[in-house]
């Protein structure tokens, strides 16, 4: 795996993120929209609640596929989940953060 087909997972991952939030959002705009009074029925409550944790998870997701690769473009940071890959075969420098943050 060579260090442009490393760079194109990572951006692949941060299109298919972006991907995932596009949809939360639209989830959650229709959820609130369900609501044209500003007040829910009490089910409602629970679904807007949900739609909220899943926009916050998807933005979470695609904080840290840039992160990602960010970390690769700057530093050559190659992301666990690809390291062996790249190890085997000798081909991209690998750096380690101790904080393990990516």
């Amino acid at each position: 795996m060579k260090g442009q087909g490393i760079f194109e997972i990572l951006q692949h991952d941060v299109a298919a993120a972006k991907s995932k939030l596009d949809a939360a959002s639209q989830h959650f705009d229709a959820m609130i929209s369900k609501a044209p009074s500003g007040l829910p029925h009490p089910d409602g409550v629970q679904r807007i609640h949900n739609a909220s944790k899943d926009l916050s998870k998807a933005r979470g997701e695609l904080v840290e596929a840039h992160v990602r690769l960010t970390a690769f473009i700057a530093e050559g940071i190659v992301p666990d989940k690809l390291k062996k890959g790249v190890e085997s075969e000798g081909c991209y420098k690998v750096k380690t953060k101790s904080s393990g943050a990516v």
